[in-house]
């Protein structure tokens, strides 16, 4: 899903619960909030920022239950968690990492770039799959390495010749 557009993002998600652009940071002092089966976006975003709000307000209408508005609540503070994480596994695949590296991306504001997301974003989303998955993850015949805080390697797997 990450190369998706907003557009198509926005498609996609409007198909299970209704969305609503609207001037939201006047009125609640938040970008994205989601309510009463319904997720508003700030409409003065960028398409980048309405793409990131989106995938996470969309992990609240998957994750969600109750009004967790109370952040001093650890059980609220812990779903949360859960929707932004949802948002991150949803945005960011291994797929896409491989992808990234056969068109010669390794740092992640290039990722950020490629994949139409913000460079935050797409730091959170590798620091959730590395501690999701770890370090070094085998894939697909690849091996994953988050070298650093900014730097990924990803190389195919060599198999010695049997005979």
């Amino acid at each position: 899903m990450s190369r998706d557009s907003y557009e198509s993002l926005l498609h996609e998600v409007s198909k299970e619960v209704d969305i609503i652009e609207y001037g939201l940071i006047d009125l609640a002092g938040d970008y994205g909030y989601y309510s009463a089966e319904t997720i508003f976006i700030e409409k003065g975003l960028s398409t980048v920022k309405k793409k990131e709000v989106l995938l996470e307000e969309y992990g609240h209408f998957k994750t969600t239950v109750g009004n967790i508005l109370d952040q001093s609540i650890p059980a609220n503070r812990k779903q949360e968690r859960q929707a932004r994480n949802y948002a991150y596994g949803m945005a960011i695949t291994l797929d896409d990492i491989i992808d990234c590296y056969q068109k010669g991306i390794k740092y992640y504001w290039e990722c950020a770039e490629y994949l139409d997301f913000s460079e935050e974003f797409v730091y959170e989303a590798v620091k959730y799959l590395r501690g999701k998955l770890g370090e070094i993850i085998y894939y697909k015949n690849y091996i994953i390495s988050f070298l650093s805080e900014t730097l990924m390697h990803v190389e195919r797997k060599k198999y010695a010749d049997q005979h």
